[in-house]
């Protein structure tokens, strides 16, 4: 009898020591390795971050109305392209979600970029027409992957894009509408020309 309760307390005592050491073992090893593979996981989302650069797209306003001369909306053509400008952005390779919606605080530019504005649901944010710098500054402060519509004029698209690092001249004549810069803020950035 004395035999027994022996063998069962060490019986129990070298169970329970074993149970206990071999799960402490396995949760280490379990925690490592997961801790590892989350390490992993978080690395490689902030390097896929860091490498999908932000995407701007710049325009020139589309075609204006005559009248008045001092803040002319958009022509009923102008209207039909900006009408068109949404779905054009879409089908773009890589194409995805606005994040933001730069305009001067012209009729024609803001009448532009409103179809955009409208299908994403942000505001447009008004910008000076000449303040170069405080909309490129805008522009880089956007996080990596968000894409932003710009809309300009015959003499500050051209001005825009040198600022956001184009290189060679870029030049709008007062009669050219439809052009649509997309800009991938890469090092350095890159320039496709498209029309809308």
């Amino acid at each position: 009898m004395l035999t027994r309760r022996l063998t069962r307390r060490l019986t129990h005592r070298l169970t329970r020591r074993l149970t206990h050491r071999l799960t402490r073992r396995l949760t280490h090893r379990l925690t490592r390795r997961l801790g590892l593979g989350l390490a992993v996981v978080a690395a490689a989302n902030m390097v896929a971050c860091r490498d999908d650069p932000v995407t701007v797209y710049v325009v020139r306003h589309a075609e204006k109305a005559a009248t008045p001369e001092d803040d002319p909306p958009l022509s009923p053509v102008g209207q039909a392209r900006a009408a068109a400008l949404p779905e054009t952005l879409a089908r773009l390779p890589g194409a995805g979600p606005l994040t933001a919606v730069f305009s001067s605080p012209f009729a024609r530019t803001r009448q532009t970029v409103a179809p955009v504005a409208d299908r994403y649901d942000l505001p447009i944010l008004t910008v000076g027409a000449g303040d170069i710098d405080g909309v490129v500054a805008s522009l880089r402060r956007l996080a990596p992957g968000q894409r932003a519509l710009v809309a300009g004029h015959s003499n500050t698209v051209p001005r825009i894009l040198a600022a956001l690092g184009i290189r060679g001249e870029i030049t709008l004549s007062e009669e050219a509408y439809g052009d649509l810069f997309v800009v991938t803020l890469t090092s350095p950035p890159t320039l496709e020309r498209r029309t809308f």
